[in-house]
């Protein structure tokens, strides 16, 4: 027996583990040798990919790992999953990718890449918001908590999960009033399902208040997110839908993220909680979720779950005449035409 057992292969697990390991520092490395900032040539700064806030890691433990070599500055902010550190000289720089690269310094959990930075450009940190109400730093963003109540969340839930999914890439989405074709961003042909019933509910509590929505909605896209899910920061088509959008979200917490040029604003959003663009907020600033499997509120790591979030919109029918063209893709789309007129083309 014992001879036997000293001849069984290595646990399939522990190399299956081994194998998505190489596989998500392979993809780290990629994703930062995109950037224009990198350095064929050693300098004193260096970006480590795969080691970050949003991977839940903290500056004690990047410090740790690189114990026994000179450091000026770490620099980690969210929601980035890497960090950048400065080097008193480009050899010690150097020293250290020639023996951590590719490797598991001590504490971190996973194998760390680096690279070389041509230039650090200090970026200003990103401001967490968990609070309800307007957000100052968003122009036209409106956040409110307990927007439904648990019971309004397991009724929706409960009708969502009875309907049939449309699978995308990385996500499955529904459609209702209108449906939204993603490779043209548009949103003018009517979707096979009306809003639900519950959608007159909502509707009724987003117009009661002036801060939320300037339109009546008559579209519904219901997304879900699972854990490591998310959506590219994106500003939703002036040309395909009206001023006000409203998001409210179910099941799950998660944190979505503002950006204007240098400017970032990450918004935590709590299970039930709706929010409202509108202005800025909803025509120039981007938004997206990132794809990670934990959120970090301050310096807690929060897991996420299931997240299905409804998305109310309005479809434009006119041309847009938003107070930003420069952000506008209106001139760039044909003149947009009434449904009626689409109607009469069938």
């Amino acid at each position: 027996l014992s001879l036997s057992l000293s001849f069984l292969p290595p646990s399939s697990c522990s190399h299956h583990s081994h194998c998505n390991m190489d596989k998500k520092l392979r993809r780290a490395r990629a994703v930062l040798a995109k950037r224009e900032d990198i350095s064929e040539v050693p300098t004193r700064c260096a970006i480590l990919g795969n080691v970050g806030l949003a991977l839940g890691n903290s500056e004690a433990e990047v410090r740790a790992a690189l114990a026994g070599f000179a450091m000026e500055a770490i620099s980690m902010r969210l929601p980035d999953a890497f960090t950048i550190v400065t080097f008193d000289s480009p050899d010690t720089a150097a020293r250290v990718k020639d023996k951590l690269d590719g490797q598991q310094p001590s504490p971190l959990t996973r194998p760390i890449c680096i690279l070389f930075i041509a230039q650090v450009v200090e970026e200003p940190e990103t401001v967490l918001i968990t609070a309800s109400g307007p957000c100052d730093q968003v122009p036209g963003l409106t956040v409110v908590h307990d927007f439904i109540s648990k019971e309004e969340e397991q009724q929706f839930m409960s009708f969502v999960d009875q309907q049939a999914w449309l699978g995308l890439r990385h996500r499955r989405v529904q459609h209702y009033g209108h449906f939204f074709d993603y490779s043209k961003n548009a949103a003018f042909a009517e979707a096979p399902q009306p809003l639900p019933s519950f959608s007159s509910l909502l509707i009724a509590r987003m117009m009661g208040d002036a801060r939320f929505m300037r339109t009546c909605p008559d579209q519904l896209t219901v997304n879900e997110y699972l854990p490591g899910q998310g959506i590219p920061p994106h500003v939703d088509t002036h040309s395909a839908f009206e001023e006000s959008i409203c998001s409210i979200s179910l099941l799950s917490q998660i944190i979505i993220t503002f950006r204007k040029g240098s400017d970032c604003v990450s918004v935590v959003l709590p299970p039930r909680s709706a929010f409202f663009m509108n202005g800025e907020a909803r025509y120039v600033w981007t938004h997206g979720i990132a794809q990670r499997k934990a959120d970090m509120v301050g310096l807690t790591p929060v897991a996420r779950a299931r997240r299905v979030s409804l998305t109310f919109r309005t479809v434009r029918t006119i041309r847009c005449t938003c107070p930003f063209p420069e952000c506008c893709d209106q001139d760039s789309k044909a003149d947009v035409r009434s449904l009626e007129e689409q109607r009469a083309e069938k």
